[in-house]
């Protein structure tokens, strides 16, 4: 994937949608069944624009031959009237904004994709980030040429009406082909994310992408996606090689397959689909914004984005300055003060968001502020339960608030509410490693080892280091578990605990604690209240330089800001509050990021919080 925002550096062709005068300053939200289109160059364009979206987001589904497409993450497009008003949005660059006619900005809360309506085929520059989220919400993992070349070959989509046409080759691939040979497929799909191939500029880089996208191409024309769900089960849950996978799933050697790909190169085609219903616009709701409720969305927009976070929180403190009781204004704080760990202020925003709030996620950081403040008594917990279960009312594809439901669940015992909960986490964002550890942990904590075993036999070949110790981790205690005699599960503090004996002579100590999902430090049986670090929480943006791990849970992450080097130290990297990725990676490198932490010496400390630009 992409990282950060994905930018389309294109010329800024003269104006083809022009907004009526009258319209000039007034803002207008349209809402489709799965959009969010806020625009002020008239209701017209902002219908238009969640039909576009409405009929893309169908498409995928009859491509990949669904009838149920997830969206895990609420997605709000703000559609700017002008080029010079989305420059007041844009990232910066060398400290001026970059040039562009839309970008992709993800969140942990809400996906942002801003559009400059000017420009020619603006949607076209977000639509690989948006096939990264399709995928993401609705396909376990896949290897990662499979997912660049599906996002390649859904970015040149068209859809005209109810008919769809996929398959158009990438305006630069002509001229790569002629100047390049392909990679050998026994590389191409030996490429993982910390790969040269795949991190590094250059010519490898282009034909990486490129031809991942030949092959998907090829792949789909040829009818081959039973094929390929075997080869992604045989290298993922099996750890079957890449190229033993291939032969078995495909039944060709990785020449075989070369040539059929440097055969199929030279005759590509398009293809037609047709949707599967029509998109009605009397499923679309329009209200004109008052003007505080459109500079409330703007300010959230800014809070998105990492060189605008500062300047977000002083709008919306000046929207609550006019308006003391916007609700969304107080959300928008809320959020900006979690991310820096200010966890009284963050409170205080999210009590006032949730006096009448039908925003889900205003009741799920209000019951994760309960988890990070280490409130695990039984009416913590309940609490927890409480806004979790209203904020699913709220959003039943709320992933998040299943897993923290599923967390507050397993810490009153109640095993069966629990995985319940956490198999629709999983059910929503299949990708997310945590929670398919966490659903592991809960079928232990059942006694369901099979399963149990099964969940962490795919998990130990994550490419996260931590995950893949963990998965190991738990193969081994289910081993043991299933070898004991007498076998005890039970929770201490927030762990699941498990211990076992080989004989009435033999005890045998736990055998391993495997910690939910979500992470906090454990609280064994009655003990002493424990020491309050009261060391303040301090804040920076920088590029993360390099990461490293070691054998245990111990991390130091080396960050460059302001022209110097930062380090900062985690004894536990699965315990760290993470937003804008689902789990700690030690391949991360070069990717901004902001960082919570406590100082320990010049330049350095002791991290609290990452979050992934």
């Amino acid at each position: 994937m992409r990282r950060t925002t994905h930018l389309l550096f294109a010329a800024i062709l003269p104006l083809l949608f022009s907004a009526p005068a009258a319209a000039a300053d007034i803002w207008y939200e349209v809402r489709s069944p799965h959009f969010t289109v806020l625009t002020d160059a008239g209701e017209k364009k902002g219908r238009e624009i969640a039909m576009r979206l409405e009929q893309m987001r169908e498409a995928f589904g009859v491509v990949v031959n669904r009838d149920h497409v997830n969206i895990p993450v609420p997605v709000v497009v703000v559609a700017f009237r002008s080029t010079k008003e989305i420059r007041k949005y844009s990232p910066i660059f060398n400290g001026k904004p970059v040039e562009l006619a839309g970008y992709f900005q993800p969140g942990t809360d809400r996906n942002y994709i801003a559009l400059d309506v000017t420009s020619y085929n603006a949607l076209e520059a977000i639509f690989h980030e948006y096939a990264h989220m399709l995928l993401n919400g609705n396909y376990p993992a896949m290897p990662l040429w499979f997912d660049e070349g599906f996002a390649q070959y859904y970015e040149t989509i068209t859809v005209d009406h109810k008919t769809i046409q996929l398959g158009k080759a990438p305006e630069s691939a002509g001229y790569v082909f002629q100047q390049f040979r392909l990679m050998p497929i026994e590389q191409l799909i030996a490429v993982e994310h910390g790969s040269k191939a795949y991190n590094e500029s250059g010519d490898h880089r282009t034909i990486f992408y490129l031809q991942s996208w030949l092959l998907v191409h090829y792949l789909f024309d040829r009818k081959k996606l039973k094929e390929m769900s075997d080869y992604a089960y045989l290298v993922g849950s099996e750890h079957v090689k890449p190229v033993d996978a291939l032969q078995r799933a495909f039944a060709l050697t990785p020449a075989q397959l070369q040539k059929q790909l440097e055969s199929y190169m030279r005759g590509i085609t398009v293809t037609t689909y047709t949707l599967n219903r029509d998109i009605l616009p009397a499923e679309f709701t329009v209200r004109q914004l008052d003007p505080i409720d459109a500079q409330v969305v703007l300010a959230d927009l800014h809070l998105h984005e990492m060189d605008y976070q500062a300047q977000a929180i002083t709008e919306l403190e000046a929207i609550l300055q006019a308006s003391p009781a916007n609700l969304s204004a107080h959300s928008g704080l809320g959020y900006a003060y979690l991310r820096r760990g200010e966890l009284d202020k963050a409170g205080a925003h999210f009590r006032e968001a949730a006096k009448d709030t039908k925003d889900a996620r205003v009741l799920y950081y209000s019951a994760m502020l309960t988890h990070l403040r280490g409130t695990r008594t039984a009416e913590g917990l309940a609490d927890m339960q409480q806004k979790a279960a209203r904020a699913i009312a709220l959003d039943p594809s709320f992933a998040d608030a299943y897993n923290l439901l599923a967390y507050a669940d397993a810490g009153l015992e109640q095993f069966d509410d629990a995985t319940r909960a956490i198999q629709k986490a999983v059910q929503l964002s299949p990708r997310n490693e945590q929670y398919a550890a966490f659903l592991g942990q809960m079928y232990i904590a059942q006694r369901k080892w099979d399963d149990a075993a099964a969940v962490f036999t795919r998990l130990k070949s994550s490419e996260n280091g931590a995950v893949a110790g963990q998965a190991e981790s738990a193969l081994e205690l289910i081993q043991h578990a299933k070898n004991s005699k007498a076998v005890r599960v039970s929770m201490r503090g927030d762990q699941v605990e498990v211990t076992g004996e080989d004989s009435a002579e033999n005890q045998a100590p736990a055998l391993a604690r495997v910690r939910p999902a979500v992470e906090s430090e454990p609280q064994p049986g009655p003990t002493p209240m424990p020491l309050i670090d009261k060391r303040p929480i301090e804040f920076l943006k920088g590029t993360i330089v390099g990461i490293e791990c070691a054998n245990d849970a111990a991390a130091t992450i080396t960050v460059s800001a302001a022209g110097k080097k930062w380090t900062f130290h985690t004894a536990d990297r699965t315990h760290i509050v993470l937003l804008g990725a689902d789990s700690f990676s030690c391949a991360w490198k070069n990717m901004k990021v902001a960082i919570n932490y406590r100082a320990t010496g010049a330049n350095a400390g002791d991290l609290f919080s990452v979050e992934v630009q």
